[in-house]
C-alpha cells in the first residue's frame, strides 16, 4: 500500500507543532500569555496536544507491543516516559498524525472497493513523498494512485461508471475487475502475460543488485577494533560507512533465471530447484538466494 501525507494532516501537524513552541518556550512570558493557535471552528490545536498527551502516556504504561510476525525488541522502541524536549515534541506531533492516519483508514474500511487496501494484511507499506511524485513521470503516479484504489478504466468499472455495455474481460468470459486482469486470467496466464510481467521485475531487481556488487568491490567492511581513550578525553568521530552483506566478500557472482534455464552449482548441492536468482561468494562461502512472487496483496499468505 502507498502512503502519502495529506494537507489536512501536514496542516495540523504543523499547528500542533506551532501551539507547543508556545506553550514549552523558554520565555516565561510566552510560555504563560496563553496564546491559542487559530486553527478555526472544527478542529484545536490545544486539545490535540492533550489527547497526545493522554495517548503518550498510555503508551508508556502499556510499553513496547510487538507488531506482525517479528519478535520481541526487533524493533527499537523510544522510552516515552524518558522523552523530554524536542524528542517528545516529536512524539506528540507523530501521534497527532497517528490520529488522522486513524481516522482514514476508518473511513477506507466502510469502503467495499476503494478501501480495500485496508485487507492487504501481509503488504508492506510504502512511503511516497511530494519530493517522489513531482519527480516521478505524472502517468506513472497516476497509474500508482488509480491501482492502489481500484479506479482504473478496467471493463468492470466502465460498466459500472456506465461507459460499457458489458463487465466481461475481453479476453476471456470473466468478469474484467483489476483483480482478474492483474493475477486470475487464464488466458493471460496461458499466454505467459504474467510469466512476462514476473521477468520484468526480476530483471529489473537483477538490476540494482549487480550495481551493488558492483559498488560493494571497491567498499569493503571496516574491521572491528577496540579504541582505547585516556580519561578526560572525547571519542572522535570517526566516518559512518554503509555496509552490508555484499561487502562482507570482494567475488560475489550473480546468477538469474533469465533468457536461459538457472542451472544450480553442482559443487555446492545437487538439486532439481530453480530459484529465480543465487548470489554466491566462493572466499566467504555464503549464499543467497532469491524466490520473487508477484501476487495480488490479498493473496501474498497463500502465494508464499
Amino acid at each position: 500500500m502507498i502512503l502519502v501525507s495529506g494537507l489536512t494532516e501536514e496542516f495540523k501537524v504543523a499547528r500542533t507543532r506551532e501551539a507547543l513552541q508556545y506553550r514549552d518556550s523558554r520565555d516565561c512570558k510566552v510560555s504563560s500569555a496563553g496564546i491559542e493557535v487559530k486553527t478555526g471552528r472544527k478542529w484545536k490545536a490545544e486539545k490535540a496536544v492533550d489527547v497526545a498527551e493522554s495517548r503518550l502516556r498510555q503508551k508508556a504504561l502499556v510499553g513496547a507491543v510487538a507488531t506482525g510476525r517479528t519478535g520481541l525488541g526487533y524493533f527499537p522502541k523510544t522510552q516515552v516516559s524518558h522523552a523530554r524536549g524536542k524528542e517528545r515534541n516529536h512524539l506528540l506531533q507523530e501521534e497527532v498524525r497517528a490520529g488522522v492516519e486513524e481516522e482514514r483508514v476508518g473511513r477506507a474500511v466502510g469502503l467495499r472497493q476503494q478501501g480495500a487496501w485496508t485487507r492487504w494484511e501481509s503488504a508492506l507499506q510504502r512511503k511516497v513523498t511530494w519530493s517522489n511524485i513531482m519527480q516521478a513521470d505524472f502517468h506513472h503516479v497516476r497509474f500508482l494512485v488509480a491501482a492502489v484504489y481500484d479506479a482504473l478504466p478496467n471493463p468492470a468499472n466502465l460498466h459500472a461508471w456506465g461507459k460499457s455495455e458489458t463487465p466481461t474481460c475481453s479476453l476471456c468470459s470473466g468478469r474484467g475487475s483489476l483483480e482478474h486482469l492483474l493475477s486470475s486470467c487464464p488466458k493471460s496466464l496461458a499466454d505467459s502475460r504474467y510469466h512476462w510481467r514476473h521477468d520484468q521485475v526480476l530483471k529489473a531487481v537483477a538490476e540494482s543488485i549487480a550495481l551493488a556488487i558492483s559498488t560493494s568491490k571497491h567498499h569493503h567492511a571496516p574491521k572491528k577494533a577496540i579504541s582505547f581513550i585516556k580519561a578526560g578525553e572525547r571519542p572522535r568521530a570517526g566516518p559512518q560507512i554503509t555496509t552490508g552483506l555484499l561487502h562482507t566478500a570482494p567475488d560475489w557472482q550473480l546468477h538469474v533465471d533469465l533468457g536461459k534455464q538457472l542451472i544450480f552449482p553442482q559443487h555446492i548441492v545437487t538439486t532439481s530447484l530453480r530459484p529465480d536468482m543465487i548470489i554466491i561468494s566462493e572466499a566467504s562461502k555464503h549464499l543467497i538466494m532469491l524466490e520473487l512472487k508477484v501476487p495480488w496483496e490479498e493473496r501474498i499468505e497463500e502465494a508464499n
